[in-house]
């Protein structure tokens, strides 16, 4: 097998894994919120996460301490005032769960996805 093929090989096999371990947003949102010294961007992921798996006092903690990291960096801060945003809807699921799928279309249309 030549090295092209081993490496797709492998590739397929730690994506099938992935998917095996992180089968459920639930899962995923585990998963997320156990990671050390989180960021902007990690406590951002596990809040949605744990967000939409109905978490949202946990949600509400990862968003609000994204949002009180100090930062001069420009997306930082921006980020900073959606997760404030996030933060105070996390609890109302339904207004929550078109949030984030509002964010999502308009990036994925952004982004011409």
């Amino acid at each position: 097998m030549d090295k092209a093929n081993i490496l797709a090989s492998q590739a397929r096999d730690a994506v099938l894994e992935l998917r095996r371990r992180h089968a459920t947003i639930a899962s995923c949102a585990a998963w997320l919120s156990s990671r050390p010294q989180l960021e902007n961007h990690g406590h951002f992921h596990a809040a949605v996460a744990l967000g939409l798996s109905g978490n949202s006092t946990a949600a509400g903690r990862h968003f609000n301490a994204a949002a009180n990291l100090r930062t001069d960096v420009p997306w930082r801060l921006e980020l900073s005032r959606t997760c404030a945003r996030l933060a105070d809807i996390v609890s109302n699921r339904s207004v929550f769960v078109d949030a984030v799928s509002d964010t999502i279309q308009r990036t994925r249309r952004l982004l011409r996805l």
